[in-house]
C-alpha cells in the first residue's frame, strides 16, 4: 500500500518510480525509460550542466561494471541500476530531482505546451515578408535570409527548439540589457542613471542621440551602449575588459559553449561604422562619457561586444536568466541583482523594440529586445525566456516573423503581464502551475519547501517578488528554521545577510533556528547564527529586554 519510495531523503511516488523501472527485473531503473521521462518535461540530461555529477556518477558505474581492463566509450551509459546505485546517483541533485518527480517545474505538462508553440511556429513560418538590414554583412547571413529558428527555455531549464539551431547570430543591439543590467549590478541604478537616461528614444531622434540633461535617452541605444562600455571599461586595457565581460556574459547562459565571437562582423563594423566612432565624440564632447574613459578603446570594445553571438537554445537560457530574477536556471547561480533584473525588463519593455515598443508593449506586453540582424529576446517574468532568429525586418528593423510569433503567443497563452487573473482571459491557455499567480499560501508553502530543500533558483525568484521570507506555518516555523533543519547552510546564510529574517523567531515549541542548529550538532550554522546574533529560547527568556 506504499504510495512513496523513500531513500536517504529522495521521496519518488511509486507511480512514477514504476514508470522507468526495468520490465524483466521490475527491481532496477531503467535509464533509457529514466531519460525519455526527463525529456517529457523538456529536460536534456547528455546536455544540461544540471544533470553533470549525475551523469559523471553514472559513467563510474559504466567503468565498475565492465572491468578496469576494458575500454569504455563514455559516451554510453548503462542500461540499468540496481534502485539502491540510482538513488546514490540522483542525491547530488536532491531538490532538483525531487522538483521533477513532484511534478512542481513551472510547465508540467511540457507535451501539451510544445504542441501548442509548434502551431504558432507552422503558422507564422509561412510569413515571406521583411527585408534583411542592408548594414548586415552579406557573408554573415549568406544562406539565412529565410531562416527561422526559435527557442525557449523555462526558469525550471526546460527547453524547446524549432527550426535549425547551429546558426549563431551577432548579438548587436541585444547585448545592451545585458551591459545595463551587469553595470547596475556592479555600481547602482542611481550612479548609471547619472550618466544615461530612462526614457524612450523618439522617431526623429536619429541625428540627435541625446534627451534631457545631455544624456543618451536610454541604455538601449547605441549612445547609451558605449556611455555602459565606457563605465564598465574605465581605464582597463581592452583585451582585459573583453575578457572579463565576454566570461560575465557566458555566465548568463551556465555553459562555456554557445556563446562565440564573430572576428568578420567585428572588422566590419570597424571598417564601415563611422557613425559609432563620431557618435563616441559627440559624448565626450558633450561631457556625457565618464571623465577617465579612453575614447577609441571605449568604441572598439563596444563594437566587440556587438560582434559576440549566439545561437537561439542559449540565447533563450540569456532570456531565462533575466525571467528567473538573474539566477541562471541551469546552475542556479546568480548573474546580476534583483534590481538589475526589474530595471533591466523595464526598460525592454518601454524601449527594446526600437520605434515599435509602444505599441509592442500594448499588444504583447513583454519585455523585448531586437536586432539588426533578425534577433529577439523575450522575457516572460518568472516563468520563461525566448530567442527568435529570423533576419527579415519590418520598418521599425524588428524580426517579421519573431513580432508575429510574439503577438500570437500571447493571443493563445495567458502571458500579457498586465492580464493577470481578470475573467476577461480566462478562455485563454495558462501552462504554469500557479496559473501565474500563487495564493499566499500556496507562496508560503512552497517557500518552506525550498528553504528545506535548498532550492536557490526558487527563492531568488520570492526575493525578486519581494515575498514575506519570515511567514511561518502553523507550527510557527519560518524558512530559517527549516533550512536549519534541512542543513541548508547556503540559504541560511541567503536568509539572514539576503533577506534580513528574524533569527529569533519562535515556533510554537519556542524553539529557536538556533536551538535547531544546536540540537542537529551543526557547527558551521550554529557560528554563523550566533555570530548574526541569534539566540537560544533560553536566553531570550532570561533577557527581560526581548
Amino acid at each position: 500500500s506504499q504510495t512513496t519510495t523513500d531513500y536517504h531523503g529522495v521521496e519518488i511516488d511509486q507511480k512514477v518510480l514504476n514508470l522507468f523501472l526495468d520490465e524483466e527485473t521490475g527491481l532496477e531503473v531503467s535509464l533509457p525509460k529514466f531519460f525519455k521521462y526527463l525529456q517529457r518535461f523538456g529536460l536534456h540530461p547528455l546536455t544540461d550542466p544540471r544533470f553533470n555529477k549525475v551523469i559523471s556518477l553514472l559513467k563510474t558505474h559504466k567503468l565498475e561494471q565492465a572491468g578496469s581492463e576494458q575500454i569504455i566509450d563514455f559516451n554510453q551509459l548503462p542500461e540499468t541500476l540496481d534502485i539502491e546505485e540510482f538513488y546514490s546517483c540522483i542525491k547530488p541533485n536532491l531538490s532538483f530531482f525531487n522538483k521533477i518527480f513532484s511534478g512542481n517545474l513551472i510547465i508540467s505538462d511540457w507535451i501539451s505546451f510544445a504542441k501548442e508553440c509548434e502551431k504558432i511556429y507552422d503558422e507564422v513560418e509561412e510569413n515571406s515578408s521583411g527585408n534583411v538590414h542592408d548594414k548586415i554583412p552579406n557573408m554573415l547571413l549568406k544562406n539565412q535570409e529565410d531562416a527561422f529558428t526559435l527557442s525557449i527555455c523555462t526558469v525550471d531549464g526546460q527547453l524547446l527548439s524549432f527550426g535549425q539551431d547551429d546558426r549563431n547570430v551577432p548579438l548587436c543591439d541585444i547585448v545592451l540589457p545585458l551591459l545595463y543590467g551587469i553595470a547596475v549590478t556592479e555600481f547602482d541604478s542611481k550612479y548609471v542613471h547619472s550618466f544615461v537616461g530612462k526614457e524612450t528614444q523618439p522617431k526623429d531622434a536619429s541625428m540627435s542621440f541625446l534627451g534631457q540633461g545631455g544624456k543618451p535617452y536610454n541604455p538601449l541605444t547605441d549612445a547609451g551602449g558605449i556611455v555602459l562600455t565606457a563605465l564598465l571599461c574605465g581605464e582597463k586595457p581592452i583585451s582585459q575588459s573583453f575578457e572579463t565581460l565576454y566570461t560575465k556574459l557566458r555566465s548568463f547562459t551556465g555553459s562555456d559553449s554557445g556563446v562565440g565571437f564573430s572576428n568578420s562582423f567585428c572588422l566590419s563594423m570597424i571598417n564601415h561604422n563611422n557613425e559609432l566612432y563620431g557618435m563616441g565624440h559627440h559624448l565626450r564632447e558633450q561631457q556625457a562619457l565618464p571623465k577617465d574613459s579612453q575614447l577609441d578603446a571605449t568604441v572598439e570594445m563596444f563594437m566587440h561586444l556587438n560582434a559576440i553571438n549566439v545561437g537561439t537554445e542559449p540565447g533563450s537560457v540569456i532570456a531565462a536568466t533575466l525571467a528567473s530574477g538573474g539566477v541562471c536556471p541551469l546552475n542556479f547561480k546568480k548573474v546580476i541583482s534583483s534590481n538589475a533584473v526589474r530595471d533591466t525588463l523595464s526598460l525592454m519593455l518601454s524601449c527594446g523594440m526600437n520605434d515599435y515598443s509602444g505599441a509592442y508593449a500594448f499588444e504583447v506586453g513583454l519585455p523585448s529586445k531586437s536586432n539588426r540582424a533578425g534577433l529577439m529576446m523575450v522575457v516572460v517574468p518568472y516563468v520563461m525566456g525566448i530567442c527568435i532568429f529570423s533576419p527579415a525586418l519590418d520598418n521599425s528593423n524588428n524580426s517579421v516573423r519573431g513580432v508575429e510569433f510574439c503577438k500570437k503567443f500571447t493571443e493563445r497563452f495567458r502571458f500579457h503581464l498586465f492580464e493577470g487573473r481578470l475573467k476577461k482571459y480566462e478562455n485563454k491557455l495558462n501552462p504554469t502551475r500557479s496559473g501565474l499567480g500563487e495564493t499566499k499560501e500556496q507562496q508560503m508553502m512552497s517557500l518552506l519547501f525550498a528553504a528545506v530543500r535548498g532550492n536557490m533558483s526558487q527563492l531568488y525568484r520570492y526575493h525578486a517578488e519581494n515575498v514575506d521570507f519570515n511567514w511561518s506555518d502553523y507550527d510557527g516555523r519560518t524558512a530559517l528554521h527549516l533550512a536549519v533543519c534541512g542543513e541548508q547552510m547556503d540559504v541560511v546564510i541567503f536568509l539572514v545577510k539576503k533577506c534580513k529574517v528574524n533569527v529569533n523567531a519562535l515556533d510554537r515549541w519556542e524553539t529557536s533556528p538556533l536551538d535547531d542548529s544546536r540540537k542537529l550538532q551543526n557547527l558551521a550554522i550554529y557560528k554563523f547564527l550566533k555570530k548574526s546574533g541569534a539566540l537560544s529560547f533560553s536566553e531570550m527568556d532570561n533577557d527581560p529586554d526581548l
